[in-house]
């Protein structure tokens, strides 16, 4: 909120050779604007002051900027003359913008004098306008943003696993905190916690479904964060079926481990792949860009025997190609991958 003050002034000075009115009119602070909003790092200031009458006795100094009595800086722009006792004094009607620019504002109270300069042959040396305005925050606060809104796994196999990813993105102006991840039964999140996401930053991380049983699973993934609009919901949806009523065959337990090939190769902006197992072991699935760097974990856990397919999303990652690599003990097996957007 600003506030605007004005000080009238009239004052009569005796001169040699007659009388003279020297009047000092009202002024007055017209407008402070404190530009970019944002925090930089630099802001300007700008104010206005009209309607100052003064004569020339008067040596003015144009403004002190002043933070709870702490001196940010001040300037001489009105330069005039201090005129002594027998001389005429000049009257002058100022209307005057003044910029500053300087280091980002702290947030609090500020405060605009416009003064006599120290100098002056006039004690007290009044103040002929001021203005106290108040700095905010401006920084805004943290906001969540996930992608996809929603995951839906579709039908998967009892006993076997899907996994789809999903992005976190903090779309306000400070830190995200993510301090916890609640998931309904039969879905598992995968996310570092607690993680910090700084502005206009994302994190990736996995939501696994593996159903129990042959029947529809949903509920909400429940995302606890600084956001104002915390707790994030995020809608999961998948279906257990038994392998012999999808495909009237009996489960066949693979006598070896396999990496099969990505389907759909090229893709965009997502492929499943699939592997096989011969028994429970751990299995580490992995994706890595041309140079080597591993960009994606799918899969870091125990799995039964059997074959498993997950999903690869590279909706974040450029076109290229990648490698699938599949490490379980001794067992590993690459495949190459081609993203084409």
């Amino acid at each position: 909120m600003i506030a605007r003050s004005r000080l009238k002034l009239a004052m009569v000075a005796l001169l040699m050779g007659g009388l003279c009115l020297c009047t000092i009119g009202y002024a007055e602070i017209t407008s402070v604007q404190i530009s970019p909003a944002q925090p930089t790092d630099q802001d300007t200031i700008t104010f206005s002051v009209a309607g100052l009458f003064l004569d020339g006795c008067w040596n003015l100094r144009d403004f002190n900027f002043n933070q709870m009595s702490s001196t940010q800086f001040s300037a001489d722009v009105f330069a005039y003359d201090v005129w002594q006792p027998g001389q005429y004094c000049p009257l002058f009607i100022v209307d005057y913008v003044y910029s500053a620019t300087f280091g980002p504002l702290d947030p609090g109270t500020y405060s605009i004098f416009v003064t006599e300069h120290h100098q002056s042959l006039r004690e007290p040396e009044p103040n002929f306008a001021s203005l106290m305005f108040e700095v905010m925050d401006f920084l805004p606060p943290a906001g969540i943003s996930v992608i996809p809104e929603s995951l839906a796994f579709g039908n998967v196999y009892v006993a076997h696993d899907s996994v789809l990813m999903l992005t976190i993105q903090n779309i306000g102006g400070a830190p995200l905190a993510v301090t916890a991840m609640t998931a309904p039964t039969g879905f598992t999140a995968r996310f570092g916690l607690p993680l910090t996401i700084a502005p206009d930053s994302s994190v990736t991380g996995s939501v696994q479904f593996r159903p129990t049983t042959a029947q529809p699973y949903s509920g909400n993934l429940v995302i606890i964060s600084n956001a104002s609009t915390s707790p994030t919901h995020v809608p999961l949806s998948g279906i257990g079926i038994q392998e012999s009523s999808a495909d009237n065959v009996s489960v066949v337990i693979p006598g070896d481990f396999y990496l099969v090939q990505n389907y759909p190769n090229p893709f965009n902006p997502t492929t499943t792949i699939s592997f096989s197992l011969p028994h429970q072991s751990r299995a580490y699935l992995s994706v890595f860009d041309a140079l080597g760097r591993e960009v994606r974990v799918l899969a870091d856990e125990n799995f039964a025997p059997g074959e498993h397919h997950l999903l690869f999303d590279g909706s974040d990652l450029p076109s290229g190609i990648y490698f699938a690599q599949l490490q379980s003990g001794e067992f590993v097996a690459t495949q190459k991958l081609l993203l084409l957007k």
